[in-house]
């Protein structure tokens, strides 16, 4: 209870605070576009700055800075597409992310540098099968029973809810949160345990999505309609009308 005390107040904060900036930043770009005050890079250089901003405030309000910058980008897209909605204006063009988007691929290479730090760290300690037994819960059980919860009542069959449960990856967000984890912690056994804790699941996620994807989502579906009845069978070429799309 405490440290759900500890959790809402950050939260609430983050919601507000990502809400805002995202929004106000967005409203303000269109009311620049429709001016003519603002150049391509000019847009691209705003595109990146705004969730740092939602950063840079959330951490003067002590929430959650990484559930305000991904608000923040929420309530960016919806305010900035507004205009497209009201009058069929011209969508924002795609050029507007480019810089956003190789910043965070450069981010993310550096991020699993240090993840690659951090596994040999983990092995050259050894690990502790306790350890191990978390981390295969988190790919699994902890992983596929919110989602099947999820999705009671909804049109997917059981197969496609168990696919969806089964294939999701964990990677960039159980990084950052478990370095935040370990960076937090006092020196010991608890910022230990959570730093092997994040590098085996996140490195058992590597080896089974990464590797038995494939192999999962064709036990769970089946064959193709084509292979398993050939081009003359009933059906046989037809997309099914529940294909789910896993790659998120």
């Amino acid at each position: 209870m405490q440290a759900l005390g500890t959790a809402v107040p950050f939260a609430l904060k983050a919601l507000v605070a990502g809400f805002v900036v995202g929004a106000l930043v967005a409203w303000l770009i269109n009311m620049a576009d429709r001016a003519e005050w603002m150049t391509e890079q000019s847009r691209r250089i705003v595109v990146l700055v705004t969730p740092l901003l939602a950063y840079t405030v959330t951490t003067a309000m002590d929430g959650n800075v990484f559930v305000a910058s991904f608000v923040c980008g929420i309530a960016f897209r919806y305010v900035r597409q507004a205009p497209v909605r009201r009058r069929g204006a011209s969508a924002p063009h795609a050029s507007d992310f480019q810089l956003i988007e190789d910043t965070n691929s450069m981010a993310t290479m550096c991020m699993w540098f240090f993840f690659g730090n951090a596994v040999v760290l983990a092995m050259e300690e050894g690990v502790h099968w306790p350890t191990v037994g978390l981390c295969v819960a988190a790919l699994t059980v902890v992983r596929v029973l919110p989602i099947m919860l999820a999705f009671l009542g909804s049109k997917f069959s059981w197969q496609e809810r168990l696919m969806v449960g089964a294939l999701g990856p964990r990677g960039t967000t159980s990084i950052v949160f478990g370095l935040l984890a370990f960076n937090a912690l006092p020196d010991g056994l608890y910022a230990d345990t959570a730093l092997y804790a994040m590098t085996l699941t996140v490195l058992g996620s590597v080896l089974l999505h990464g590797g038995g994807s494939v192999a999962i989502a064709r036990s769970l579906t089946g064959p193709p309609p084509s292979a398993a009845g050939g081009p003359g069978s009933p059906g046989a070429g037809e997309p099914d009308a529940h294909v789910v799309d896993t790659r998120g």
